[in-house]
């Protein structure tokens, strides 16, 4: 086998995969969607509540959605290999939280968000959760809470 100096042709075939899975992510904006994860609550405009007290700062509360955001779309570095989709991560952030407060205040704080390699669109974090950890992942962190005394369920 010859080998051959590397060109920019080479890249072509990866770019053109780049440029697709960016334009199937912006699909529903382009066509009249307004981004918001449709028909999901954003926590920014109708936040959750709840009279359980907080335990977490909120420095605390926002290291553990950018650890979960991270877990879950990784931190961008697609070259590195560091692409998300960690459930161990993901499932040890959301045992954090020792109160309903606590679990209020990640949501909230998450918000609506979606990565850059997401083909799901931007979701809230219960949504997201139910989309990118198992089944039998969420049943152990909702029996957990259930143990705590924590009434939200994913």
């Amino acid at each position: 086998m010859d080998k051959r100096d590397f060109s920019f042709a080479d890249l072509l075939p990866l770019l053109y995969v780049g440029a697709g899975l960016y334009a199937l992510n912006k699909f529903d904006s382009w066509f009249g969607n307004d981004g918001d994860g449709e028909g999901q609550a954003d926590p920014a405009t109708e936040p959750y509540v709840t009279e359980s007290p907080r335990t977490m700062s909120d420095a605390q509360v926002r290291v553990l959605v950018d650890r979960i955001f991270g877990a879950i779309y990784g931190d961008g570095s697609f070259w590195a290999g560091r692409t998300g989709e960690n459930e161990g991560d993901v499932f040890a952030a959301m045992l954090v939280p020792r109160t309903e407060g606590d679990v209020v205040a990640l949501i909230n704080e998450y918000g609506v968000r979606g990565g850059l390699w997401s083909l799901s669109g931007p979701m809230n974090l219960p949504a997201t959760l139910r989309t990118y950890l198992s089944a039998a992942m969420l049943n152990r962190l909702n029996a957990d809470y259930v143990s705590r005394g924590i009434n939200f369920r994913f």
